[in-house]
């Protein structure tokens, strides 16, 4: 079944430790790759693909991703007066969704579309009577860039281990979107996501 997605949420409001220091003075959704921020990147990516309605919850450093966006007429932000972590960020701007599926996105997911769009292959892959998530993985045999670094430094000392080990995880969680109904999230008890 193909269901045309209007609504998402980036997720913007982390800390951005493991880029430091590029994130000591900017939040990590507007660190620049190649000429464009981090988040710019992620929204693109969501209105070719149809979103018009797009929540950006915001922690650190919120009033320059605020100034960013300001000019954004599809943009609805929502800010945390202390962080609530992924689920808690979701769980936070349900009142934004209706009862409509919407996409999640990490705001420094960073991929490039191949024959068939990422997006539009969770859209044909949704089954809105017998689905309450969705999530699109990339084999890690397709990932580039720091799981090569991680690999050719590996020799190096404990320190820089430590340092790649967090370099891994953020491009893992690069190839990572996720497609929910806000249904699965009012099911989960109110708590503190983790």
């Amino acid at each position: 079944m193909n269901t045309y997605i209007k609504k998402a949420m980036v997720l913007a409001a982390g800390l951005g430790t493991r880029m430091q220091p590029l994130t000591d003075d900017i939040p990590k959704p507007l660190v620049v790759l190649n000429g464009v921020t981090l988040i710019d990147r992620v929204l693109s990516h969501l209105t070719a693909n149809g979103a018009t309605k797009i929540v950006v919850n915001t922690f650190y450093k919120a009033d320059q991703i605020d100034a960013h966006l300001q000019d954004r007429d599809d943009i609805v932000l929502s800010c945390e007066a202390e962080r609530l972590e992924t689920g808690g960020g979701v769980f936070n701007a349900l009142a934004q969704f209706g009862d409509e599926p919407f996409f999640v996105i990490n705001s420094d997911a960073v991929w490039i579309d191949g024959p068939s769009p990422a997006l539009l292959r969770l859209r044909k892959l949704w089954d809105n009577e017998n689905m309450d998530a969705l999530l699109l993985m990339q084999p890690m045999t397709n990932v580039v860039g720091a799981i090569i670094l991680c690999r050719r430094l590996a020799s190096h000392g404990a320190e820089v281990k430590e340092r790649l080990r967090h370099i891994c995880s953020l491009a893992f969680k690069f190839c990572i979107q996720d497609y929910l109904t806000p249904s699965l999230m009012t099911r989960v008890r109110r708590a503190r996501f983790r």
